[in-house]
């Protein structure tokens, strides 16, 4: 990356709990970041300088920063717009999309991940390419996600949200706790202790529950392929995954995918009962 300038940003921090974006820090590795005094500054900031970029960071967005994005985006369409947020919703990257930002991402990124967009932003907007500049929506999308207007009234733990988005989007990969708690800056002690506190599971727990709902999904395909359901959810092994899922359900998975019940309940009420019993709702509200 030497033999090119560093790409300019202008970093917008709008994370709820008001820290220091470690994030930004990450990426100052590669970048140089600018940061405005407040977020109405911003325009004033752009107007000093013209950056290569612009990044919104959020830890979970509401209908007022997600505004204050798209006001950016209309005032000045040929800077592209990049969002990072925790929140791991495949409406809010759709949304992202529909509105032509540049790019969007769920935290936490790995090392590897911040180094691949730091190279390809230097070799985009700093190597003389020549590029499409204008990234403003074509038709704009002025509805917001519903799922940005629900906020958890329970406890909450930003390490936490960290490592549980973290699981979310990638439960089909090998995760350990070890790699986790060092992700979030914890011993694993201390992120044992409070992951159990906060969600009422183990790490391991957590992740078998989710891992089996998925393929809870997966399986309602009469098609379906028991060993690529198993490696889809992230087993290695599909005998042990049929064990896990008899475990956790009380069927086997291919009981499941052909309907098959000997405890004569019906299939669509065996599946409200696993769901309920792997805390779906609760998953899927964003409460644990």
């Amino acid at each position: 990356m030497s033999s090119f300038r560093k790409p300019v940003i202008l970093w917008s921090n709008l994370m709820l709990d008001g820290q220091y974006s470690t994030l930004a820090r990450q990426f100052s590795k590669f970048c140089l970041i600018r940061f405005p005094r407040h977020d109405s500054k911003i325009p004033e900031h752009i107007e000093r300088g013209i950056p290569d970029i612009i990044c919104f960071e959020y830890d979970y967005p509401d209908h007022e920063s997600l505004q204050l994005m798209l006001d950016v985006q209309k005032l000045y369409p040929s800077i592209p717009i990049i969002m990072f947020t925790l929140q791991h919703s495949e409406s809010l990257a759709v949304w992202a999309l529909r509105n032509r930002l540049f790019d969007f991402h769920c935290k936490p990124l790995n090392a590897h991940r911040i180094t691949d967009l730091s190279r390809s932003w230097v070799e985009l907007f700093c190597s003389g390419k020549k590029i499409d500049r204008d990234f403003g929506p074509i038709h704009r999308q002025t509805t917001f996600p519903d799922d940005v207007h629900f906020r958890s009234s329970g406890q909450r733990d930003r390490h936490i949200d960290t490592a549980v988005n973290y699981v979310l989007s990638h439960y089909s990969h090998s995760i350990t706790e070890t790699e986790l708690a060092e992700m979030v800056g914890m011993s694993r002690f201390q992120f044992s202790r409070l992951f159990k506190k906060i969600t009422g599971k183990t790490f391991k727990e957590f992740l078998s529950d989710h891992r089996i709902l998925s393929a809870v999904a997966l399986l309602k395909n009469p098609n379906a392929n028991i060993s690529e359901v198993s490696y889809a959810v992230g087993f290695s092994d599909p005998s042990y995954f049929s064990r896990v899922f008899k475990r956790l359900t009380g069927h086997m998975p291919s009981e499941y995918r052909n309907g098959e019940n000997h405890e004569g309940v019906p299939p669509v009420r065996v599946e409200r009962r696993v769901e309920r019993n792997l805390g779906a709702s609760l998953i899927d509200r964003g409460s644990y």
